[in-house]
């Protein structure tokens, strides 16, 4: 009773104050409400409602390892947004003290996997506003970054980026989320997404889950055709009670009792007791007779299901068991080819089409078959960084449609269903690589003016900046434009071809024979010279660009007077790095190559 006294001044004095001021202003409201790791607070689902756009954070880590308390925040996000009718979930993105420079493809795995938790704006932490142009990178929010200004090396490339972001986003707002799982939040402190512990039950892979908390359960639930329906028209098939439930309120209690007789189905343990002391002690004889009635025989053990009314309570059941024997299959399914294949994905539905986005989140290519819980309808890949759309083979069967796929390392891809099939199954021909070619021999780097002189150098073979014997190269950051005329012998009418870059550190913006290909941010470094590639010569420019990283390192050098660069924290700057840190790679390192395919 005290703390829930607690967190409704929190709730009812702070976040609905702020927000209902600002709307009187005509103004929206963003809030990291009550922000992560603060649980014992107030409740995250309730004051997260209470702001226009809920929010959450994520920091960049270690690859394919989160902060525990994260992931949890911005799934608690992602549920307010969902079971409060908003249609936006959005993140303080990108936070960090020791990696500040990005790059683009390291950030994106990132965001991926967020975005497969629900996130569709990404507030990037942070932009500080930058007023002097002989200052870089520039003034700093104290140790915290990405870096993102006017300043970093690859601003001017930023913009592919930033075009990746929005179009994931876009398509993440359409529609309405598809969760099978209402899985209860709970009224004990502290009432927010659990990140100190595993959940239990855990949701098994392939279903979708939110958070629902006790305003929203007996305010907004209603049972349409034995699935529990929220006004906005988000549905579930399932109310999950977490297995340490042993208490609960008695108004809450009489809602579910209402809902399984109306035909909800849930799963959890029976409450022997009422929360608090409104009531006491009738509260806790009504608890306990509700309690009776709906879980009958149910013990969690040697019975673990009880029908009531229209509905069913289980008991001591997995989430998986109870889901198959309603008959709901995974939403998403994928085969494994390694122990440690692991994709996440997200469903979104119009009133015409369903959208799956599918991140790989290992930095290897992943060949895999996905199943969808989708029939009747063609699926479609679209490509968020490219803005096409392309055919895949598939087939229809037992309420499913299954593609084959191949990642990218830490790749995705929109899978959407909008068309109707009018075949249960089509065979587009693979793609087989025909021809495989490396251009060889020297390149021509040209580097900006340095030390009041352009700096040309001619490489027999490509190697990374830092390995160069000139120190002003060696801990350059910035731009430099490659350059290389190459002979192609012959090009093929029908064929495919394809430059790969191999590996760059960190951007590449390319030209051939004068026409731009875009700017290449991430693996496999690969665009597509159909019809600009030619039998002969062909001229090769680009311009590739690195990180601040080995320009700060080697200004650690220099008397203060003589660096390149200044920060205003030197956490954040010049010391970011250890003593005896090497230089990272930078620049094109290859090897570059011209592939011939099918199609």
């Amino acid at each position: 009773d005290f703390r829930n006294t607690i967190a409704d001044l929190i709730t009812v004095k702070h976040y609905s104050t702020i927000s209902g001021y600002m709307h009187k202003k005509g103004i929206k409201v963003y809030g990291e409400a009550i922000g992560a790791a603060l649980g014992t607070m107030g409740n995250g689902l309730n004051s997260k409602g209470l702001v226009d756009i809920p929010m959450g954070e994520f920091w960049t880590e270690t690859d394919s390892k989160f902060r525990q308390e994260h992931p949890s925040d911005i799934l608690e996000a992602a549920s307010a947004a969902h079971i409060y009718n908003k249609p936006i979930v959005a993140a303080e993105s990108f936070t960090d003290i020791r990696r500040p420079f990005g790059p683009p493809s390291f950030l994106k795995y990132l965001a991926d996997y967020y975005m497969t938790l629900g996130v569709n704006r990404f507030i990037i932490h942070t932009s500080v506003h930058q007023p002097l142009d002989d200052k870089k990178p520039g003034f700093t929010l104290a140790i915290f970054g990405q870096h993102y200004t006017r300043n970093n090396t690859w601003a001017e490339q930023a913009v592919a980026w930033n075009h990746y972001l929005a179009s994931c986003s876009y398509m993440l707002q359409q529609g309405l989320p598809t969760s099978d799982i209402a899985y209860f939040i709970g009224e004990d402190a502290p009432s927010v997404a659990p990140f100190w512990k595993s959940m239990r039950p855990a949701v098994p892979d392939g279903y979708k889950y939110d958070f629902v908390n006790a305003e929203i359960i007996i305010n907004n639930m209603q049972v349409k055709n034995g699935e529990l329906v929220l006004p906005s028209g988000v549905r579930y098939k399932l109310l999950v009670l977490p297995d340490q439930l042993t208490a609960m309120s008695q108004p809450l209690l009489k809602k579910i009792y209402d809902l399984v007789g109306a035909g909800a189905i849930v799963l959890g343990p029976k409450p022997n007791l009422a929360n608090g002391l409104v009531n006491y002690p009738n509260a806790d004889l009504e608890v306990q007779k509700m309690a009776e009635a709906l879980w009958g025989s149910a013990n969690g053990s040697s019975v673990t299901l009880n029908g009531f009314g229209k509905g069913k309570v289980y008991w001591g059941k997995s989430i998986e068991d109870v889901m198959k024997s309603l008959g709901v299959d995974n939403d998403m399914a994928y085969t494994k080819p390694d122990f440690s294949t692991k994709l996440n994905f997200i469903h979104r539905k119009t009133s015409e089409a369903d959208i799956y986005f599918v991140a790989n989140e290992r930095p290897i290519e992943e060949h895999v078959s996905l199943r969808f819980r989708v029939e009747g309808k063609v699926p479609e890949l679209w490509d968020a960084d490219k803005g096409t759309s392309t055919a895949v083979s598939y087939r229809i069967e037992n309420g499913h449609t299954i593609i084959p796929f191949t990642f990218d390392p830490y790749g995705s891809v929109f899978v959407v269903f909008r068309q109707k099939a009018t075949s249960n199954s089509l065979e587009l021909p693979p793609r087989i690589i025909l021809n495989k070619q490396e251009i060889k021999g020297s390149w021509t780097i040209k580097f900006p003016p340095l030390f009041k002189n352009t700096t040309t150098v001619r490489l027999d073979s490509l190697q990374s900046w830092s390995t160069l014997p000139d120190s002003t190269l060696r801990y350059f950051s910035g731009t430099a434009t490659y350059t290389k005329t190459f002979n192609q012998q012959r090009v093929e009418p029908g064929k495919k071809y394809w430059l790969n870059l191999g590996d760059v550190r960190e951007i590449a913006e390319v030209r051939l024979n004068g026409k731009p290909l875009g700017i290449i941010w991430k693996k496999p470094y690969a665009v597509e010279i159909t019809g600009i590639l030619k039998a002969g010569n062909n001229f090769l420019e680009m311009q590739v660009t690195n990180l601040w990283t080995n320009r700060m390192q080697g200004d650690k050098n220099l008397p203060a007077d003589q660096r390149f660069t200044f920060a205003t924290n030197t956490i954040f700057g010049n010391s970011m790095e250890g003593p005896g840190i090497q230089l990272i790679p930078s620049g094109l390192l290859g090897p570059v190559t011209i592939t011939t395919t099918n199609r």
